[in-house]
């Protein structure tokens, strides 16, 4: 329960904290860090599924 409280909190005032320290950098990494995490994200799915193909022929040739 405390959680629940405390987290908005710290989220509020790190972002305070940091707008007061430099808003243009704050600005840039808000904008930038969630595109970017999306591209690694899919990057990394598309890579998973290549894999898992890729381990599937691997099986199925080292079963014959």
């Amino acid at each position: 329960m405390v959680e629940l409280i405390n987290a908005p909190f710290m989220l509020i005032s790190t972002l305070i904290s940091l707008f007061i320290v430099s808003p243009e950098m704050t600005l840039f990494s808000l904008l930038v860090l969630p595109v970017m995490g999306t591209m690694i994200a899919l990057i990394g799915k598309s890579l998973k599924r290549i894999l898992m193909k890729h381990n599937m022929n691997w099986e199925l040739s080292s079963l014959s």
